[in-house]
């Protein structure tokens, strides 16, 4: 799969995460976009927190690759080339 196509699929999720928060939808989908926003948040925050080495490297200014990891976590992280200590 196209790195194009996984980011767009990431931001179709948090588009639905985002709405649900304001437009509440019915039943068991609810309960279930909220998990899902949960999860990916406190994933990206923990994904920040191991890679700030790495995200502050590449990223000038930094707060850009903590954005961009926080929205696409690991994706983007993998688009990041190493570093030497």
């Amino acid at each position: 799969m196209s790195l194009v196509v996984q980011k767009s699929l990431i931001i179709l999720v948090w588009i639905l995460v985002v709405a649900n928060l304001f437009l509440p939808t019915p039943g068991w989908l609810d309960q279930t976009l909220i998990v899902v926003g949960i999860f990916l948040l406190v994933a990206h925050l923990l994904e920040c927190l191991m890679f700030r080495r790495k995200i502050r490297a590449h990223h000038k200014p930094a707060i850009i690759g903590f954005l961009l990891v926080m929205v696409f976590g690991v994706i983007h992280l993998n688009t990041i080339p190493d570093y030497s200590s």
